[in-house]
């Protein structure tokens, strides 16, 4: 009778793991973005990078660990002041017309934040930037409620409004972009798997 209840354990055991197992290996076939952990790491890399490239690297590096995709991701940054994400297939960190764009990042001047959009789906998301010399959040204090001086804009903050005034891009053409919601996710997961027929 034990011998029959332990193989029930095991069996059931087994069952997990054969779940979770497949469940794992089906989110790595999807390569679908969770923007709000794109947002997250893009934010962290703002406040510590010093430069457009160890920006782009460290995003990279990082988004690379934390997520279930197939294949690697590279980050280039644009004229406009937006930076987009690839599948980088080659692996020489630099975009070619035949490699896939996954998502794009935009920052939104006015609005103090940091705006993912997945690139197949169209889903956006945003996120308060950190956007001080010393690490704040945008919306961490009161004082904060009024637009930074250039003062207090850090050095790659400029760089990117400096793009944007270059391209002609008005602080406001943000103003009316429409977030997604929070079931954006699982709707994406839900179009991807639907037309690969998993």
């Amino acid at each position: 009778m034990k011998f029959f209840g332990f193989l029930l354990s095991l069996g059931a055991i087994g069952g997990i793991l054969f779940y979770v197992l497949t469940q794992t290996d089906e989110a790595q076939k999807l390569d679908v973005i969770n923007l709000d952990n794109l947002l997250e790491r893009v934010n962290v890399s703002l406040a510590e990078a010093d430069s457009m490239q160890s920006l782009k690297a460290m995003t990279a590096s990082d988004i690379n660990r934390s997520q279930f995709w197939t294949r690697a991701v590279a980050i280039d940054d644009q004229d406009d002041g937006s930076l987009i994400g690839f599948f980088d297939e080659n692996k020489d960190g630099e975009m070619q017309d035949e490699e896939e764009e996954f998502f794009l990042i935009e920052v939104d001047r006015a609005g103090q934040r940091l705006i993912a959009t997945d690139s197949r789906f169209g889903y956006a998301r945003d996120l308060s930037y950190i956007d001080t010399e010393d690490g704040n959040d945008a919306d961490s204090d009161s004082s904060d409620t009024e637009e930074k001086s250039d003062a207090e804009i850090s050095g790659l903050l400029k760089e990117f409004f400096k793009r944007q005034d270059d391209a002609g891009i008005a602080p406001s053409r943000f103003s009316n972009r429409q977030m997604s919601a929070d079931s954006y996710f699982e709707e994406a997961r839900t179009k991807v798997r639907e037309s690969r027929k998993i």
